[in-house]
């Protein structure tokens, strides 16, 4: 079948949105799903820049809803019709996801970024008979249709806008690392450093968490501005504020967790000094492939400190969506307040606003 995608031709190219070929014949556990909207997320740029490595040219976007048109073999959890949120892959076999661990998935890595099917063979994407990179976390949602899976789709009720409730990356994984990593007790207080998508959506899951210092580190006066208005209790300027110190006069103490949602790799080093003993620094933020980092040995041996990787908030999406999404109707989860719609056409404006932190969380409306 014909598709309309957003293909990235090259490192650091803009997006053209073209005509493709989609090999539509579905083989096991794929389905075929009509994409409503998309937003854009940090990781998309990483691979259009090539710092994650991503085959192009190729189709990205990894945080699609939409509408289920057909279904393949040994397809059981979703049927045509049924509208979706499409979140991370797995490949629900392997010893994690057995576990209920499916974050963890063992051929997760390949399923995120090889640009390939779910049975390992090459894209269905085509442009003049030419092979074109896709299959984006099992979406590269910047198109019209995509070939997804059963495992990486989450069925929602009709009546929810799917150009709005658009969860499937970052508000999952910021809200996630929070509630579900991390697991703030009371009176634990967090600091969150970067206040993009999966910052502010870390910010709400705090406030649910009633954290009594929910402090958020951010040079953009406007993200900090929305961060306040999301429960942020406190925002610190990096360029400006002693952030270590001012947490220590904040909390008395130090904070009992932070959480790393940006991919600025010098921040690792202050998230742990924000910490008091025994404190646990979350990871989220991810600068590209192959990026060291280094801390003081001694810094976290004496003090009892962790450093705590986070893939994708640690959830089941099938169970952690239908929570967030019944948080919202309850009005304590306002993620509407980060989000701004583009048309599809636009995608480098998209792109070029989530970069500059103009817009917190760009949202893609596909056209019909």
């Amino acid at each position: 079948m014909q598709v309309q995608a957003a293909v990235a031709e090259s490192k650091g190219a803009p997006l053209v949105v073209q005509d493709l070929e989609l090999d539509d014949e579905l083989r096991e556990r794929e389905v075929l799903v009509r994409v409503v909207a998309c937003a854009v997320c940090r990781a998309d740029i990483l691979a259009r820049d090539q710092a994650i490595p991503f085959p192009l040219p190729g189709v990205l976007g990894h945080e699609g809803t939409g509408v289920v048109e057909r279904v393949g073999p040994r397809v059981a959890a979703v049927r045509a019709g049924d509208h979706v949120i499409m979140s991370f892959p797995s490949d629900g076999t392997c010893r994690n996801c057995l576990r209920g661990r499916p974050r963890w998935c063992e051929s997760g890595g390949r399923l995120m970024w090889s640009g390939r099917r779910l049975d390992g063979s090459g894209s269905a994407l085509r442009r003049d008979g030419t092979e074109v990179g896709g299959h984006l976390f099992q979406q590269s949602a910047f198109a019209s249709h995509v070939i997804a899976t059963e495992m990486n789709v989450v069925a929602v009720p009709e009546r929810l806008p799917l150009d709005r409730f658009v969860l499937g990356c970052g508000i999952m994984t910021g809200a996630g690392g929070v509630l579900n990593a991390l697991r703030p007790g009371p009176g634990d207080s967090i600091v969150v450093f970067g206040a993009g998508g999966v910052g502010t959506s870390a910010v709400m899951a705090a406030k649910l968490a009633n954290c009594p210092h929910v402090l958020v580190v951010e040079p953009h006066p406007g993200r900090c501005e929305t961060a306040r208005s999301l429960g942020a209790t406190h925002t610190l300027d990096p360029r400006n504020d002693d952030v270590p110190e001012r947490v220590r006069q904040i909390t008395g103490h130090g904070a009992e967790f932070s959480l790393i949602c940006t991919s600025d790799r010098a921040v690792l080093r202050q998230a742990l000094a924000v910490l008091g003993d025994g404190g646990t620094c979350g990871v989220i933020g991810d600068p590209g492939a192959d990026v060291d980092v280094s801390f003081e040995i001694a810094s976290i041996i004496g003090s009892g400190k962790t450093i705590h990787g986070i893939n994708g908030g640690e959830v089941v999406a099938q169970t952690f969506l239908p929570w967030l999404i019944e948080a919202h109707e309850r009005g304590v989860f306002p993620f509407e307040k980060i989000i701004a719609r583009y048309d599809f056409s636009d995608i480098n404006t998209a792109l070029r606003d989530s970069d500059t932190g103009t817009t917190i969380k760009p949202v893609l409306i596909m056209p019909g």
